[in-house]
Formats: structure tokens, C-alpha cells, sequence
């Protein structure tokens, strides 16, 4: 299987790379930019949400494209409409399927999903329901923000009061492949993190002294930022890999599950190079963290994906 980029993708990825280095695009701008154009691979999303996950991008980019196979040529909604999928519930399992209290009954939805992604950001959300998925206005909701570790990412708690929707129908196993899509994004975005997170470790390193030696030169600091890059090299792999399977069920958990933790652990590496400056509020390593932490749980952890992978393969 070949894993190397396309010229094209390597033109996206310079571009948004490029781009985001200097401003934070309006969501008008990301839609100018063709970053919301249905006919992107998933393997050229997966470039893009590197780029846009090394920035943290504010925008509600991640949520709307995540769910455009769902929309694509319903008509249901305009092409520079913000969306996000609602999903989660108090109480019950964070997956994208399962029993789900929030009802459908004809036109009406009925229910309360906690934290929504940038559901404080869209204009509709797509509702998971007792009875299938429907599109639901954001006016029609009662939206109240909520506060997470993630301070980039905004969240919020969404109430539908038996709110006017418009049913979405979708083929059997429409979720299930959802799902794995959303492992593939969350993959890319993590690499992104893990990667700007390390580069900013080995930015400092190369600078700092101590003992009359820059740090970088001791190989307790070298050896774990390079530990920390093979990591993340491997995630790359799985991710790529699982983009070109199509998000393969199988696929899109291992690159999410070894990805996103690969992240995480970036991140503490770089915190410890960095030393105290690494802890301070002015440093953008803790927001890169944060999300590096939510993506890991995101859904699922690593350690239950590592389990359904294990239960499809015994016997």
C-alpha cells in the first residue's frame, strides 16, 4: 500500500500549514479555502486536520466535516452551514451507538445531549435519537455552554424541548462507519498536537542551558524527544493506513487508540523539556495537552479500542 502523500495533498498541507501559521481563518475563509469541499479524500482530510490540529484551530471545522457523508446530497442544509453531531448523554455509553433516551416522534425531537462539541459554534446539529438521526436548527435548542479541561475546544449541553426536526435517513451501519470516520479524524488532529507540541520541546532544548551545555545535548533529554517523534511516526502510519482502508473498522481504532495517546505522551515530553516554562500559562504546551488529552478520551480510550480489536480477532 503506498503511504506517501500526492502532490495535491502536499499542496494542501503547505498551504494550510502556511495559512494557519500566520492568522486563524474565519469560517467564511476556511469555505473561500475549499475546506469544506465534499469531494475530499479522506486521506486529504487527514492532512488537513493535522494542520488545523497543530493551530487548535477555534473554528467548528472538525464537527461539520466529520458528518458531511451524512448530509451529502440531501439538500437539508446550505454548504457553509456549521454543524455538529449530538450524541452523548448523562448516564449512558460515549459511542455513536446504543440506546439513546433523546426520542423522535415524527417531526419533534425530545431529549438533552451533554457536551457537544462547538455546539455553542453551529448553526444545526445533527441529533442521534431513539428512532434514527434528524436535523434540528440551532435556534430550536436551548444551548448552554460548559467548560472542560479543553479550553480551545468549546462545549456545550444542548436541551430539545420537543423541537421541530427534519428526520435523516441514512443506510444501516450509517453510525457504526461514522464512528470509525471519527477515530480517522481524530487521529490526524492528534498527530498535528503531538507534533507542534514536540516541536516546540526541540525549539527549546536547542536553546536552553544548564551546566554550561545546552540541554539538548544530554542524551536523557535527546533520547526522549526522539522516543517521543518515533512515537508519533508510528501513529502516522496507522492513520494514513486506515484513511487509505476507507476507515476500516479495525483500522480507524488502532489509529486512534495509539495516535491520540502518542499525542499525550508528546506533550508530557515536551512539558518536561521545557522545564518550569513548560507549566506556565503563557506557553501554549498545556493547550496543546488538554487536547491532546480530550482526543485520547474522545468516544472511546485506548484501552477499550485495544479490547474490541482483540474480541474481532479471537476466536
Amino acid at each position: 500500500m503506498e503511504l506517501a502523500l500526492s502532490p495535491e495533498q502536499e499542496m494542501l498541507r503547505d498551504t494550510a500549514n502556511g495559512y494557519l501559521a500566520k492568522q486563524a481563518p474565519s469560517w467564511a475563509t476556511i469555505c473561500d479555502m475549499g475546506w469544506l469541499d465534499p469531494d475530499l479524500e479522506l486521506l486529504d482530510e487527514v492532512v488537513l486536520f493535522e494542520a488545523t490540529g497543530a493551530a487548535l484551530l477555534p473554528e467548528p471545522l472538525f464537527s461539520t466535516r466529520l458528518i458531511l457523508p451524512l448530509l451529502n446530497g440531501t439538500r437539508l442544509l446550505d454548504d457553509t452551514k456549521r454543524v455538529a453531531l449530538a450524541w452523548t448523554e448523562e448516564g449512558r455509553p460515549t459511542t455513536f451507538t446504543g440506546t439513546f433516551a433523546t426520542t423522535l416522534a415524527g417531526d419533534r425531537v425530545s431529549g438533552r445531549k451533554v457536551l457537544v462539541a462547538e455546539g455553542d459554534q453551529v448553526d444545526a446539529f445533527i441529533v442521534v435519537t431513539d428512532n434514527g438521526l434528524a436535523v434540528v436548527d440551532a435556534s430550536e435548542a436551548q444551548i448552554t455552554p460548559r467548560q472542560t479541561i479543553d479550553l480551545s475546544r468549546k462545549f456545550s449541553d444542548v436541551e430539545f424541548g420537543s423541537v421541530k426536526a427534519t428526520p435523516l435517513e441514512t443506510p444501516a451501519g450509517a453510525l457504526e462507519a461514522l464512528q470509525s470516520r471519527a477515530f480517522v479524524l481524530a487521529a490526524a488532529e492528534a498527530l498535528g498536537v503531538g507534533n507542534q507540541a514536540l516541536q516546540l520541546g526541540i525549539e527549546h532544548a536547542k536553546v536552553r542551558r544548564q551546566f554550561g551545555k545546552l540541554i539538548g545535548t544530554y542524551q536523557a533529554v535527546s533520547h526522549a524527544l526522539v522516543d517521543a517523534h518515533i512515537d508519533l511516526e508510528l501513529g502516522r502510519s496507522l492513520t494514513y493506513w486506515a484513511a487509505q482502508t476507507g476507515a476500516e473498522q479495525n483500522a480507524a481504532a488502532a489509529a486512534k487508540a495509539h495516535t491520540t495517546a502518542a499525542a499525550v505522551r508528546a506533550c508530557e515530553v515536551a512539558i518536561q523539556v521545557s522545564g518550569g516554562n513548560g507549566m506556565t500559562w503563557e506557553n501554549p504546551l498545556h493547550r496543546l495537552y488538554k487536547r491532546a488529552q480530550w482526543l485520547n478520551s474522545y468516544i472511546a480510550g485506548e484501552d477499550r479500542l485495544y479490547d474490541t480489536i482483540a474480541g474481532s480477532l479471537l476466536p
